[in-house]
């Protein structure tokens, strides 16, 4: 196996932990096709994990990869549309892949402690949130309370559709239609 290849933290930016078959050429990608001002985190963040994930998150994760590999392989042998044999080949090793997906989905999702707990151990700094390494920036007091649905901040509308928007306004919305 290539030195570069394995496991590894954020080889997206919305991916905790997956499979990287070369880190140098996603490295290589990350330069030539991100955008600037996203290279630098991203770059240093893309690191192998170098402690141990749960078993049972691997071997799923293996029998996930030979299923799509056989999916593939079955795809390949599909030489004519009007080969039934071929045809209902790749269509059960396409469910068989389907199923190790759903195994690997599922033990992701019991180890996603485990797997985040070693996370913050390996990756320091990280501005990961759940979902992404890039969060969004915090809100200003103004956009929260408009996010949550307030009229006013203060007594002062922050509705820009309301004639009163920016003046003292009290009282909801709902209330002055006529």
């Amino acid at each position: 196996m290539d030195k570069n290849t394995g496991f590894a933290w954020h080889v997206r930016h919305d991916t905790l932990v997956e499979w990287c078959y070369s880190e140098e050429e996603r490295r290589k990608y990350i330069r030539q096709n991100k955008p600037v001002n996203e290279q630098a985190l991203r770059l240093r963040l893309l690191q192998p994990v170098r402690g141990a994930l749960p078993l049972t998150f691997v071997q799923a994760r293996t029998k996930k990869s030979q299923a799509w590999g056989d999916c593939v392989r079955a795809w390949n042998g599909v030489l004519a549309w009007d080969d039934a044999q071929a045809r209902t080949a790749y269509a059960l090793t396409c469910n068989a892949y389907y199923q190790a997906r759903a195994v690997y989905v599922l033990a992701l999702a019991t180890h996603q402690e485990e797997i985040e707990a070693l996370h913050r151990q390996e990756c320091v700094n990280c501005p990961w949130d759940g979902h992404t390494i890039f969060p969004p920036p915090p809100m200003e007091a103004s956009e929260v309370w408009y996010a949550q649905g307030k009229d006013t901040i203060d007594g002062i509308c922050n509705d820009p559709s309301c004639k009163y928007f920016g003046e003292k306004h009290e009282g909801d919305h709902e209330e002055e239609e006529e």
